[in-house]
């Protein structure tokens, strides 16, 4: 009895003291020994990528083109910022089937984020807005920590050119510490802790009402186009009153799908017109490649975000059919095979994740415009022959494309923001919709397979490894602030029906019923 009342009394260790063990040579050696290689060398990489990172951005070199300490301080906001777009949909998403009112005195904020979120069909409009500020997030992240070629004096400690081109100009440098540090932590701790992530007033007013605020301008509109011609295809009659019913006002939202189309629109042609001019970023990292070869990579890049996009959809979708359904399309039937074995479903998540995250760092980097665009004036007689101004006085005559004015190029071009729009209506949210609705076709597309094995194969290679056990730290140094959700829950009904699993899976289940598309 007295050992037992002396272990009760024994005093909770500090988290330094809980740490300290870790560090014992002993203890070390076999950590190191017991662990999975790839963590190691996943951690090293993000080490290194932060410090190539750090040397560019702080050193001016990048082409965000102010003074290095503001521009450490924007890039890391924008990695906290989409760590919170991440991790909120993760616990707005868990949290669809648990009442509010159970968490509503301890946890007062995080009640305020999911009667907000959960009231009529907010939730699917906040998926749609935060989708587009994932994406702007991410090529405003790409446009912080590229580096501009004008103002770099040397390679970031001393790098070879190979790896320069191969690494940091395509973006694979910042991609990876955005995937570790700016989506999967938070996506992990979230599905953990999901009413104490939420339960913070940043979430409220920076987070879901910014999202909600995004779908109520109408950007992405376009999306629900296809959604009606979806839903027509293939959808129910309930379906279809439901549609018209969460539309609303119909000169109101179809004014917005009027706007949401001409800007996609024009996004679109800006992006054609200026890959085929080389006025991009790609044409100047690769200035022998020929011009169209740009916009060969931007339609084959957009249709690898479709297809993962989709794919995720159409495999969740497809863990509540029927096998028999299955097995009448082979080759759905062949990539559930492969998906769903073992542990698979959740590889492919991450790897999908990091695949798509990657794409969007090139693609930020193809459809941004260069600044301070000139080209070479000429000289007409009147006999109309052309005489290059250089054999006279050569004069550069400055322009931008479409004659859209400096200001605006300046603001919605140069950051990659037209590729934003483009991105996520016709490769990003489409891919969501068309998949929900034709999931064993989608599934089953030639060539769907090689989408399945390379997100399959990224995850195996182990580079985000290291988002866990920094999920664990965090999580830990939170301590009572980021705690699981059966501290608050245990016991109830709620939580007997909470899935804990990982936060894509219940992220896919929202999209296979995202703007209301219901086969």
């Amino acid at each position: 009895m007295a050992t037992k009342l002396a272990a009760e009394e024994k005093p909770e260790l500090s988290l330094s003291q809980q740490l300290s063990k870790y560090f014992k040579p002993r203890t070390l050696f076999n950590t190191l020994l017991d662990t999975d290689i790839r963590y190691w060398y996943s951690a090293a990489a993000v080490a290194f990528c932060f410090a190539i990172l750090f040397v560019i951005v702080g050193k001016e070199e990048s082409k965000i083109g102010i003074h290095g300490v503001p521009a450490v301080l924007i890039w890391w906001f924008m990695l906290f910022y989409l760590s919170c777009l991440e991790g909120t949909q993760a616990a707005l998403v868990a949290l669809q089937h648990i009442d509010p009112e159970v968490y509503r005195t301890s946890h007062p904020h995080a009640y305020k984020c999911a009667t907000l979120g959960f009231k009529g069909n907010n939730l699917d409009k906040y998926i749609i807005g935060r989708q587009f500020s994932v994406v702007f997030v991410v090529f405003m992240i790409g446009y912080c920590t590229s580096y501009d070629a004008d103002k770099m004096e040397n390679n970031p400690f001393d790098l070879s050119d190979g790896f320069r081109d191969s690494m940091i100009k395509l973006g694979f440098v910042s991609a990876l510490t955005t995937i570790v540090v700016g989506q999967l932590i938070s996506q992990i701790v979230a599905s953990r802790c999901n009413i104490d992530y939420l339960n913070y007033r940043f979430q409220y007013y920076a987070v879901i009402s910014v999202c909600l605020f995004m779908e109520f301008i109408g950007l992405m509109h376009f999306v629900y186009l296809i959604q009606k011609v979806v839903v027509q295809i293939k959808g129910t009659d309930e379906a279809k009153k439901k549609q018209m019913k969460n539309q609303g006002n119909p000169f109101f939202f179809w004014g917005r799908v009027v706007l949401s189309t001409g800007v996609l629109a024009l996004c679109l042609a800006i992006v054609f017109d200026s890959l085929f001019r080389g006025d991009t970023g790609y044409a100047a990292t690769f200035p022998d490649m020929p011009n169209y070869s740009g916009l060969i990579f931007f339609m084959l890049l957009c249709g690898l975000v479709h297809c993962t996009e989709g794919l995720q959809v159409a495999l969740f979708a497809m863990q509540k059919m029927d096998p028999e359904e299955i097995k009448a399309h082979a080759g759905a039937q062949a990539n559930a095979a492969v998906a769903f074995k073992g542990n698979n479903l959740q590889a492919f998540l991450i790897g999908r994740q990091a695949l798509t995250a990657l794409s969007m760092f090139i693609l930020s980097l193809i459809t941004s415009v260069q600044a301070d665009l000139t080209k070479t004036s000429t000289s007409t007689l009147i006999n109309g022959t052309e005489i290059s101004s250089g054999t006279l006085n050569t004069v550069e005559e400055g322009y931008t494309i479409l004659g859209l004015g400096n200001t605006f190029s300046s603001m919605f071009l140069e950051n990659g923001l037209v590729g934003a729009v483009v991105l996520t209506i016709c490769a990003s949210l489409s891919g969501q919709v068309i998949a929900s609705a034709f999931p064993l076709g989608f599934c089953g597309l030639p060539g769907m397979w090689i989408v399945l094995d390379a997100c399959l194969l990224v995850e195996f290679i182990g580079l985000t490894h290291f988002s866990w056990p920094l999920a664990d730290g965090v999580q830990k140094l939170m301590g009572k602030y980021m705690q699981d959700d059966e501290v608050y829950l245990h016991g109830s009904k709620e939580f007997a029906r909470k899935e804990r699993i990982f936060p894509d899976v219940r992220e896919t289940e929202i999209m296979t019923t995202q703007v209301t598309v219901q086969a």
